[in-house]
């Protein structure tokens, strides 16, 4: 946050993503890209919760712009990034030895504004806890091809989905995923050269 270009704190459908958030902008200004409901009277419920706990509410229809504008005031922007995609509308990683496709969404708007990616989860522990965990940050680098773009784009994200996939292992039974998360004809995948995360 010290350097003005806000931070991307980005988790997954793991524990309680609304605690982390309430958690988050107990420390931070923040805001949140959220979906949004169809029932208008849930809809308003839950976001009114999300507000309430200081978290700034940002649809995910015409996201990117507000969420880019946040980060130049240097907020941090929480993004739930396990949402799994086409191929098409997503980029490839590798989750659990298999590819998949994630959107690029948090991982572009680091590589345009400069900010830190930092994934953190908070999930349950026994006897009414609850378990943190922040990962370090890891700031884009600087490029300027289209080429460069997307392999930025595609280290970043490999990056907040080896986190996500740490703490499933940790705790498989709290991720909460109801869709298909590998496509269907995924294949194990090699690993490109470098640390893995434990």
């Amino acid at each position: 946050m010290a350097a003005g270009q806000g931070t991307i704190i980005t988790t997954g459908h793991f524990g309680s993503w609304d605690l982390a958030g309430a958690i988050a902008a107990r420390q931070v200004p923040l805001s949140a890209i959220v979906d949004t409901f169809k029932d208008p009277r849930l809809d308003s419920m839950l976001q009114a919760h999300r507000r309430d706990r200081s978290v700034t509410v940002i649809p995910v229809s015409g996201a990117p712009r507000r969420a880019l504008q946040e980060l130049l005031a240097g907020r941090a922007v929480a993004i739930v990034v396990d949402r799994p995609v086409t191929r098409q509308r997503g980029v490839e990683v590798t989750f659990f030895g298999h590819r998949t496709y994630v959107p690029a969404g948090a991982a572009t708007l680091a590589v345009k504004s400069g900010a830190a990616v930092m994934p953190g989860y908070v999930w349950y522990a026994p006897g009414n806890g609850y378990y943190i965990r922040a990962f370090p940050p890891m700031t884009p680098r600087l490029v300027d091809s289209p080429h460069e773009k997307a392999r930025e784009v595609q280290r970043l994200t490999q990056y907040m989905v080896d986190c996500q996939e740490a703490v499933v292992r940790q705790c498989p039974t709290q991720w909460f995923m109801f869709r298909r998360f590998w496509p269907a004809e995924a294949a194990p995948a090699p690993r490109a050269g470098g640390p893995r995360l434990t």
